[in-house]
């Protein structure tokens, strides 16, 4: 699993195997061999369906809402429980934290996340590099029943040499342990005491991007392309020695001699003298370039298909902007790939929340429900906002304010928007009440005396 994880991190930082192809070999005419460098094309693809992907689902923040209106005798009060969830949110950056996640997921297919008290006594999380975890679950219920994290450090020792050795963290349902691994031996860390969380199950989730049966583990979303992504890039490098090759032949010379000086004085002037019977032509490297092209396009397109990406690129080629079901259609792969991503990554969101209410609980003496908090997420789909606008207009007044604000995508928080509504009705009326008019102007009504002197006959006059 390690050696995946490698591979896929090393494929997304654009260190692909066609990079270890080969250098060509050549024999010049003087019977030396002769290194002709191979072209080694990168094509960014790992890159493109991680980012697209992550940024699709997870590029605006998740949002949090209270989806029962009822309140529980026995918990405290959700709303609550959510303001002081998006505090702690707010202190952890969790937007960019679980954007990182998704990166990670995407990569390599898992994310680990450990829920703790920091040393400031406020509740964090942070991130464990999926190639620093195992996990161990139980077999019948498939429930995480502990954690191992294994990661290697240095240090000096008293000679000034370095020394390399292993952390070494286990994480279970009752209690964090440290341990060191030096000189194949495990020894406890004698700076670290065992932790005893008191949380009832392992403090640390286990994130997967999509789920493969029969395995404890996620699936990267380059797995299924990294062969493509090989062939379209060994190809393309192929086309392109064969390009560079045809650009500057080799010449073969028949019922003539003629030594390197002269060629060499050939090559420069252009001209050459061939003695009578004599022939000279190129060398060249026939291939089917139609054939290599299509091929080339047809693994394009399988790369796209088969990761679910849109092709942006050629969107709008005629600059004219798309309709919403144009947009929904290029991107309904993708909609299917962040739908599965959807239900995956909210099992994870789901135990962070039971793991800050159980730490809330322990800390504060407060209970609240954690199953009342709905976890929305807000993809980032481009939008035709005139479009928008149209269906809102026709739909006013047969359903509810606050769900047309719902499908207003630069709308982030409804509350917040139905407060600055309100706020803007409110100075619209006093605006409108300080207002009186006089003839066809209107006054500002800046005096008490004003309605008076406005009543007045001889002011009228």
């Amino acid at each position: 699993r390690l050696h995946s994880y490698v591979v896929n991190l090393d494929y997304y930082d654009g260190k692909h195997r066609v990079l270890d192809r080969e250098d060509k070999i050549l024999i010049n005419q003087d019977g030396e061999e002769v290194q002709k460098e191979s072209a080694k094309l990168v094509f960014q693809f790992p890159k493109l369906i991680v980012d697209t992907a992550n940024n699709y689902l997870l590029g605006k923040p998740v949002t949090y809402k209270n989806k029962k209106s009822c309140k529980h005798n026995d918990k405290a009060n959700t709303d609550e429980f959510i303001d002081i969830l998006n505090d702690i949110f707010e202190d952890n950056n969790e937007h960019y934290q679980t954007c990182e996640l998704g990166k990670a997921l995407s990569i390599t297919g898992d994310a680990y996340e450990y829920v703790h008290i920091g040393m400031d006594g406020e509740i964090k999380f942070t991130s464990f590099p999926a190639d620093e975890c195992i996990p161990i679950y139980e077999a019948s219920t498939k429930e995480l029943e502990s954690l191992i994290r294994f990661y290697q450090m240095e240090r000096i020792d008293e000679d000034g040499n370095k020394e390399m050795f292993y952390k070494v963290e286990i994480y279970d349902r009752e209690k964090v342990e440290y341990y060191e691994y030096v000189n194949n031996y495990f020894m406890l860390d004698a700076t670290k005491e065992t932790f005893y969380h008191k949380l009832g199950e392992v403090p640390v989730v286990h994130y997967k991007n999509s789920t493969v049966i029969g395995s404890d583990y996620g699936k990267s979303d380059i797995d299924d392309v990294i062969t493509l992504i090989d062939e379209y890039e060994n190809k393309l490098s192929d086309l392109s020695d064969i390009l560079k090759y045809n650009a500057n032949p080799l010449m073969m010379f028949e019922n003539c001699i003629i030594d390197s000086t002269q060629y060499q004085e050939a090559l420069a002037s252009g001209t050459l003298f061939v003695p009578e019977g004599g022939k000279v032509s190129y060398l060249t490297w026939e291939q089917n370039i139609p054939a290599l092209k299509e091929h080339i396009e047809k693994v394009e397109d399988a790369i796209f298909t088969f990761s679910f990406t849109p092709k942006l690129y050629r969107d709008n080629s005629d600059g004219n902007p798309s309709s919403g079901i144009s947009i929904k259609m290029k991107f309904s792969g993708a909609d299917l790939k962040a739908s599965g991503k959807e239900i995956n990554i909210k099992v994870g969101l789901k135990k962070r929340i039971r793991l800050i209410a159980k730490l809330l609980k322990l800390t504060e003496g407060v209970e609240y429900n954690y199953k009342d908090v709905d976890i929305v997420f807000n993809r980032s789909i481009p939008q035709n906002l005139l479009e928008i606008a149209q269906i809102c207009t026709y739909l006013k007044g047969l359903v509810s304010d606050e769900t047309l604000m719902e499908t207003i995508p630069f709308i982030t928080s409804i509350e917040t928007e139905k407060d600055r509504v309100a706020k803007q009705k409110e100075q619209e009326v006093t605006k409108d009440t300080n207002e009186v008019t006089v003839g066809t102007k209107k006054v500002t009504n800046t005096s008490t005396d004003v309605p008076k002197q406005l009543g007045n006959p001889e002011m009228n006059r």
